[in-house]
């Protein structure tokens, strides 16, 4: 009876506990909420003390409010996160549907490529082949070669001199076609210049530059061509429609023959073709001393180097004199008949009937 009467009395003890009925399980949510250091002691200290919490509204709901804060920043970053993730998919998704259009060009683009490659590697091949086709075959070796603009040189006279050689090799021989031109001149009197070019497949052609014929040498009852180079070619040759001046007793000077060849070449047309012969006439005093025998019959005496300057007078100075004579051009200038001329060869200054003429 008295267990029973003990445990009815425990029983009433644990029904009559406070209750906070304002705050109904106001600790369960507290203890479930964010809460400060001093508030957690305190919860402690009640419930160690058997009492329940008697914390004001206010403070409950600011926790209730930081906890709905909380929630709703974390909502948000989650709000955040997924619209970022859904912003990276799209990006995916375009990136993809990019990559699926672009795929056809691309694989355009390679077979491009690789035709162009394949092109040329087989051109490159095929170029190969040909070249080594056409050295094997006769078309790289001189078959002909040919002769243009000589009109005094024979044309075998030019290809022996040339010394090229046929079914040789024709880009060799092309190649070394300026030492060939050389032995053309070097050979030749009369070829001032040669130029081999190509001719169709594998042919020469070589062009002559002759030298001109600018006078004639007398020697010896004979007669030689002289060049404009002042080379007296070994050919004899005949009179028979000769329109160049003759020179005579030059004694195969080349340098001095070339002098006058060069005066005699900047005359006019007019003056040239009033010379008939042109006699070397030098002494021991003077080494460029002319005897020009005109076509009128005159005779000329002259310097090779003032040829150009004073045989412009001799028309002036010819309508001048009463007879053929001569006209003595080496010191000033003036004329003396032929009669008159053996009298007064040592000192042409006291000549009787002299005509000085003023060159001016």
């Amino acid at each position: 009876m008295f267990i029973e009467r003990g445990r009815k009395v425990i029983s009433r003890r644990k029904k009559s506990k406070p209750v906070n009925k304002e705050y109904p399980n106001s600790s369960k949510k507290v203890e479930k909420q964010k809460l400060t250091p001093w508030q957690k002691e305190n919860l402690d200290y009640l419930k160690k003390q058997g009492k329940e919490v008697a914390w004001k509204q206010s403070i409950i709901e600011n926790t209730s409010m930081s906890e709905k804060s909380d929630k709703d920043e974390s909502i948000s970053i989650d709000d955040k996160s997924t619209s970022q993730s859904l912003l990276l998919t799209e990006k995916k998704q375009n990136t993809y549907e990019l990559f699926v259009n672009r795929l056809p060009n691309v694989k355009k683009e390679r077979h491009k490529r690789l035709y162009k490659r394949l092109l040329m590697i087989v051109s490159i091949f095929l170029f190969a082949i040909l070249v080594i086709t056409y050295f094997l075959s006769p078309l790289s070796r001189l078959s002909n070669i040919s002769v243009k603009g000589n009109k005094n040189i024979e044309t075998q006279q030019i290809v022996s001199q040339s010394k090229l050689k046929i079914n040789d090799s024709l880009w060799k021989q092309f190649n070394d076609r300026k030492n060939y031109e050389k032995n053309i001149v070097q050979h030749s009197l009369r070829a001032k210049k040669a130029t081999i070019s190509l001719n169709g497949l594998n042919s020469f052609q070589i062009k002559i530059d002759e030298y001109k014929i600018m006078a004639i040498e007398e020697r010896d009852n004979y007669y030689y061509p002289i060049l404009e180079n002042g080379k007296i070619l070994p050919d004899k040759t005949t009179l028979s429609g000769n329109e160049k001046p003759i020179l005579k007793n030059f004694d195969h000077s080349e340098e001095t023959i070339k002098k006058v060849i060069g005066a005699y070449n900047q005359l006019p047309i007019e003056s040239k073709k009033k010379i008939a012969n042109i006699e070397y006439a030098r002494s021991k005093v003077n080494k460029e001393l002319l005897r020009l025998f005109m076509n009128d019959g005159n005779q000329v005496l002259i310097n090779i180097s003032e040829l150009t300057k004073k045989l412009a007078y001799y028309s002036q100075v010819a309508s001048q004199m009463n007879q053929s004579g001569v006209i003595d051009m080496e010191v000033g200038i003036f004329s003396y008949p032929f009669e008159n001329k053996d009298q007064n060869n040592s000192n042409k200054n006291a000549i009787e009937n002299s005509q000085p003429i003023n060159e001016n």
